[in-house]
């Protein structure tokens, strides 16, 4: 989930992010603090909500790099 525009460094940050996301979740079911399958599963949902707004946030900011002939460059 870190195909990103360019745009911010939204796709390694957010990369960075679901590393240490995982590495908690697999560590608390580790610990017997959850079961396997509710560490990956409270993950991918952490993951889903949070990459999903980095891909916005970078998705807006795009149209500031791309050329538009329509719209007057900076002085």
């Amino acid at each position: 989930m870190h195909a990103t525009s360019p745009t911010g460094g939204n796709g390694a940050n957010t990369a960075l992010r679901d590393a240490d996301l995982l590495g908690r979740c697999l560590i608390e079911a580790a610990e017997g603090r959850q079961d396997l399958l509710t560490a990956v599963d409270g993950y991918e949902r952490q993951m889903f909500e949070y990459g999903g707004e980095a891909v916005r946030h970078s998705l807006a900011a795009l149209p500031a790099f791309v050329p538009n002939p329509e719209r007057p460059e900076p002085a």
